[in-house]
Parts: structure tokens; C-alpha cells; sequence
């Protein structure tokens, strides 16, 4: 889901609706906008660039000055993508504070990972303690934000009472206490035609540095390949966007050969389209799509797709890993138990009802809010 797509969809239920777009840069948004459709477009730094841009007062001082300027009024509707960058999280106070509603819209299966993640408190190491104080004291929000993590990364948050509610697509639970909106997520459900049974894609999501070092997540990989290309006849390998500027490294150059000599086919790595898109365009529209955590594997179950999860299979698991398996657990997805398990009599045992909200599409959403708002 886009802010494009959000507003594609708003717009056919209210042609009427006056539209602005506030964006933090770099950010992915530009490159999928048409700036034309917006009356006003906010562009600016985001507050949380790197620790040490949280140290730079006079560039904070200078940001929030620029995005103060917003005439947020009442009757305002805002939807809020990418809830821990901390220019939001003033945006929502401003935004509040003048009488907007405010929702944050669900952005994949990464939301409700993050959600999920419990609160950095005085257990926690002195590293999250410290980043937690400059975070929340440095920028003002000490009576208003918390922090949480998985002892890697960490992500702060609002106050849930900030928010108007939250716009979820899928039917996996969250620990925050603000009111869900489960509705439809546009252009779901058409199935590909023709799918080959006797085809798999292969997903790389750039878990390096994060989640597992490089060589760990390099020697995953290639573990995927070899059980996929015994069990297939037709294989494809697409890289993740972000990894596309570390493939010269030599384990990445080792993997790409090893994935070559095993037949395997490496999508072309100037088509940085979604995987979504890709499937159907491929020779062998491939049944089964296999990944670690990946929201297109939900996404392409939607399409006639066979979703294989893989992070559970990892030696030493990043805790992102276990939410990922509880959250499976709790649509009743059949996760494999090795990797042999990536064969053609693979089902996952998930029904679209399952995974996906239904009942109410973003359209019908925006109306009701704008009928009742005050």
C-alpha cells in the first residue's frame, strides 16, 4: 500500500476531496508520486536520519520550524505512513492539537512485527537506555513517546491515544490500544492464470546487517537454492531492491554463481519492479513463492500463490523471527520443519478469510470518517 493508492481510492469515493502530500526524503515516495495530484506538497529531512542526526539541535530546530508551517485544521483527515520516524510523531501532535484525525495506515507484515515488539524499559541494555533518553528527551516528546525494540533495532512510537485508529489489511494481531479498522486492500484477489506447479521464485529481503550477519544470510540462501532446485523444475532468484548495491561483494558474487551453476534463473536486476507485478509476467508463472518473512508471500497467496516462510528455519534466530512465527500461528499457517519441505506437495493451510480484512474498502472508510467528523 502507497499514499498513491490511498489516494486513488479515496478520491473515486469523494471526487471532491482536496488532497496534500508530506514526505521525508529520501523516501521511496518519490519515486511512485505524481506531485500534480497534490494541492500542496511538504517536503523535508526526517528527524530520525541516524543517532547522531538526533544530536544536530539547530537541524531539529530547523525541521520542525519548516513542518510547523502545515496549516493542519479541523476536520482534517490525516493517514500516517511509517509511524517511527520521529518527524510524524510532531506532525500528530500538531495535527491533533487543531482538531485532524489521525490514522496510521498498516504498511505489511513489518507493522505488526513492530507492533508487537515489547517496551524498552529499565531491564533493557544500557545502549537501548541511552538512545531511548536522547530519542525522547532530546526532541521533546518525554511525556509522550515510548520505545521499543527487538535489542537490534528500536522504534519509537507515540502514545496510542494520539490516534484516531488504525488501518490494518490483515488479520494478524497487534499489542496497541487504539481502535482497528480491518478494510479491504486495493486490487487484491485476482488470481494469475496458468500457474506452474513445476515452478518456484526464490526471495531475497536483504537480512544482512540487521537480522543475521552476511554470512549467515548468504549461506541461507544458498541452502534454499539447492533444496529448490531439487525439487523444481523451473527456478527463479529475484534479489531484493536493497541489495542491488552489494552485489559486488564477493560472498554475494560466490552466490550468484553457486545459484547459476544449479540452474537456477537470476531475474534481471535492472527490473526493480515488486515481485507481485514480476510472477506473472515470467515464463513459468511459478505456484510456489518462497522467502523469509516477506509481505509478498501473503500478497501472492491472494494471487493463486503458494507462500513457503523460511525465517523459523534459521539457526540463531533474530527475534524478529519468533513474532514472525507467532503471527503465522495465529492464522494457522503450516510452517515447514527443514528444507526438504520446499517441494510441490507443499500447502499452507490458509484460506483468503484468514489472512486478508474484508467488508469495508478504504473508500467506505473515508466517508464515514468525513460524515462524523466535527
Amino acid at each position: 500500500m502507497t499514499a498513491g493508492v490511498m489516494r486513488r481510492e479515496i478520491a473515486s469515493a469523494d471526487g471532491g476531496a482536496e488532497f496534500s502530500l508530506i514526505k521525508f526524503l529520501p523516501s521511496a515516495l518519490t519515486m511512485t508520486q505524481d506531485d500534480s495530484l497534490y494541492r500542496n506538497i511538504y517536503a523535508s529531512l526526517g528527524l530520525f536520519g541516524s543517532f547522531w542526526q538526533l544530536l544536530d539541535w539547530k537541524l531539529e530546530a530547523d525541521i520542525k520550524k519548516y513542518l510547523g508551517d502545515i496549516p493542519f485544521g479541523r476536520g482534517d483527515i490525516v493517514f500516517l505512513f511509517t509511524e517511527y520516524e520521529i518527524a510524524n510523531h510532531f506532525l500528530v501532535q500538531r495535527a491533533k492539537a487543531r482538531g485532524a484525525k489521525v490514522f496510521i495506515v498498516d504498511e505489511g507484515i513489518g507493522t505488526y512485527i513492530i507492533n508487537n515488539y515489547p517496551r524498552v524499559s529499565k531491564g533493557s541494555s544500557l545502549k537501548q537506555r541511552i538512545i531511548g533518553e536522547v530519542i525522547r528527551h532530546g526532541q521533546g516528546f518525554h511525556k509522550s513517546q515510548r520505545l521499543t525494540g527487538n535489542g537490534t533495532l528500536y522504534f519509537p512510537r507515540l502514545a496510542d491515544e494520539y490516534y484516531d485508529g488504525y488501518l490494518l489489511f490483515y488479520r494478524f494481531p497487534i499489542r496497541r490500544d487504539i481502535p482497528q479498522v480491518h478494510v479491504e486492500m486495493p486490487g487484491m484477489g485476482e488470481p494469475i492464470p496458468n500457474l506452474d506447479r513445476d515452478a518456484v521464485i526464490l526471495l531475497g529481503e536483504g537480512l544482512h546487517g540487521y537480522h543475521m550477519n552476511e554470512g549467515d544470510y548468504i549461506r541461507s540462501l544458498k541452502m534454499l537454492a539447492q533444496a529448490a532446485a531439487r525439487s523444481f523444475k523451473h527456478v527463479y532468484f529475484k534479489f531484493h531492491h536493497c541489495e542491488l548495491k552489494v552485489l559486488d561483494r564477493p560472498l554475494f558474487r560466490d552466490l550468484q554463481k553457486q545459484v547459476r551453476d544449479l540452474g537456477i534463473n537470476i531475474i534481471d536486476f535492472d527490473k526493480p519492479v515488486p515481485v507481485e507485478t514480476l510472477v506473472p509476467q515470467l515464463d513459468f508463472p511459478p505456484r510456489f513463492v518462497v522467502g523469509y518473512f516477506s509481505t509478498a508471500l501473503l500478497n501472492l497467496f491472494a494471487a493463486g500463490c503458494e507462500p513457503i516462510f523460511t525465517c523459523h528455519l534459521i539457526k540463531d534466530k533474530n527475534f524478529d523471527f519468533f513474532v514472525v512465527e507467532g503471527l503465522l500461528d495465529s492464522i494457522g499457517y503450516h510452517l515447514i520443519s527443514s528444507y526438504d519441505d520446499i517441494n510441490q506437495d507443499y500447502t499452507s493451510g490458509l484460506t483468503f478469510d484468514k489472512i486478508f480484512s474484508s467488508g469495508t474498502t478504504i473508500g467506505d472508510f473515508y466517508r464515514t470518517v468525513k460524515d462524523n467528523r466535527s
